[in-house]
């Protein structure tokens, strides 16, 4: 009973530190790109893609912090968790800009994400269109007069109780193919 005790003080302790030193990190990163941003010219700072993406980084790690010290769902907070080490494993691919073998492989990887951007929006409007389609056609009070039998666990109209219910059926049907969300 007490070792179990004793290792959760000890987590508790080595969270706390690792905490302690992602601040120290942020705070001590967010002085350098002070510097570097006012000695650089604005305009080339703002335009490079490093520097965005560090700084987008750098936000979502604060709200990472904010958020596991706050009495918000465990899900939330690993999914922040996802974003930051996403962007900071995408990172990895600036510094490999330097390697003349991968360079071009990399170069092309940047060039296809800065075309598909307008795609990517074009295609979440119509999503969430179709989302709001759909939660309005089978929301709530559609959900009653489908799903009369209380016997039936899996009826169709509950993907679609709320807006974000919605979004995220209409988003898994149109981009991962139709499967039932209650399943996974």
């Amino acid at each position: 009973m007490t070792n179990n005790n004793a290792v959760a003080g000890e987590r508790q302790w080595t969270e706390y530190l690792l905490t302690f030193l992602v601040i120290v990190g942020i705070v001590c990163f967010t002085y350098f790109e002070f510097l570097i941003w006012s000695f650089e010219a604005k305009s080339l700072y703002c335009s490079d893609e490093r520097n965005i993406s560090q700084q987008i980084t750098r936000l979502l790690t604060v709200f990472f912090v904010i958020l596991e010290y706050s009495n918000v769902s465990r899900a939330l907070v690993a999914h922040f968790a996802a974003m930051v080490m996403l962007c900071n494993m995408s990172m990895i691919l600036f510094f490999l800009r330097g390697f003349d073998q991968i360079a071009c492989i990399i170069h092309a990887l940047f060039s296809i994400w800065q075309e598909m951007i307008p795609f990517l929006i074009a295609m979440f409007v119509i999503l969430f269109m179709f989302a709001l389609t759909y939660w309005i056609l089978y929301g709530t009070g559609a959900a009653i007069d489908v799903c009369d039998d209380p016997d039936i666990t899996h009826c169709g109209s509950r993907n679609f109780d709320g807006i974000g219910r919605s979004l995220q059926t209409t988003i898994y049907a149109g981009i991962f193919e139709d499967f039932d969300l209650d399943s996974m």
